[in-house]
């Protein structure tokens, strides 16, 4: 009996001091979130070697909320992520249906932009027409995010599109929750891909210069646009219509007549000539066709013939049409046109 009291008695001394190792491990501990001290009514404390916090003083000032449930003995806690939709939810406000973004893309793909925020690393499979941009990385990507078309945005859980959602909305994006995400997409009956969405340059076109600069075939062309001063205007918005002579067009005028154009003294005439070439407009080779005169820069009109299908400006034949440039088009004749005397 003697010895049972001893080692009750020895359990209750270590009991002891081990409350009071606890006791001063937790001297000295604080809590600081972002830098700031954040006081607590229950102290943290050290055991077996770990860190133990009070959750309720931690997740509040997070922006949760924490509940005990006694019934089942549960800590319940509600993210701030998930008040912020709760709140979109109460009011009504920036959600949309999977079946409506999907109706609405379906109609006109151009109207509909579909945004994927989740981490990359957690994405499966990806809506189909649908960017990836996760939410840390939006504000640094905005330009892949088009500012003229309907914003469906989605995640794993909703509360990360929501975020995205207001971040857009206040920069004056028209943008939505699409509640319940890729799931509620493929519900509705919508195509995924385990492929991400890359998509095709677009084409950047250069001016009408540029354009016969880099073509290598009007050499001659541009060396009297630049003798000429024309450069300028042909670079300029536009849009032009230019019926351009090849090098070969250029040969077959008189010998000696490009060199005489060229000199500075016949600088009037040389504009003049190039003028004749050019219409105001963009005329495609479609609208050519249904016409049968077409009035120059310089203020007189050329002559639109079709003989056996071939189409002639005045008598030079259109050999080439429709190359598209920024600020107009090009056609290429086999001759050079030159304005009647006056």
């Amino acid at each position: 009996m003697k010895k049972n009291r001893i080692k009750y008695l020895a359990l209750l001394v270590i009991a002891l001091l081990l409350i009071g190792v606890a006791g001063v491990a937790a001297q000295g501990l604080r809590i600081h979130i972002d830098g700031k001290a954040i006081t607590s009514d229950v102290d943290p404390f050290i055991h077996q070697a770990r860190t133990m916090v009070p959750i309720r003083v931690i997740t509040e000032n997070f922006g949760a909320d924490v509940s005990w449930i006694a019934e089942t003995r549960t800590v319940e806690i509600v993210s701030p992520y998930k008040k912020f939709l709760q709140n979109y939810q109460a009011k009504g406000m920036y959600l949309t249906q999977a079946q409506e973004v999907l109706n609405a893309y379906n109609a006109n793909p151009n109207a509909v932009a579909i945004l994927d925020v989740r981490p990359a690393a957690l994405v499966d499979e990806y809506i189909v027409g649908s960017r990836n941009i996760p939410l840390p990385t939006l504000i640094d990507n905005l330009a892949e995010v088009p500012a003229d078309r309907m914003i469906a945005v989605y995640c794993t859980l909703d509360v990360n599109a929501a975020y995205a959602v207001a971040i857009l909305n206040m920069l004056g994006y028209d943008a939505y929750v699409m509640v319940g995400g890729k799931d509620a997409w493929v519900a509705a009956c919508g195509a995924v891909t385990t492929e991400p969405i890359v998509e095709e340059e677009e084409e950047v076109l250069a001016d009408i210069v540029d354009t016969a600069i880099a073509a290598g075939s009007f050499t001659t062309l541009v060396a009297a646009l630049q003798a000429a001063d024309f450069v300028e205007p042909l670079k300029a918005a536009g849009p032009y219509t230019v019926f351009a002579p090849t090098d070969e067009a250029f040969a077959q005028l008189p010998e000696g007549t490009v060199e005489d154009l060229l000199l500075p003294e016949n600088l009037d005439a040389l504009q003049a000539i190039l003028a004749y070439h050019v219409v105001a407009g963009s005329v495609l080779a479609e609208d050519v066709v249904a016409l049968t005169s077409a009035e120059t820069l310089l203020g007189q009109d050329l002559a639109i013939t079709i003989e056996d299908g071939n189409v002639f400006i005045n008598d030079a034949q259109v050999i080439i049409t429709d190359i598209i440039c920024s600020n107009g088009v090009i056609h290429v004749i086999d001759a050079v046109l030159l304005p009647p005397a006056e």
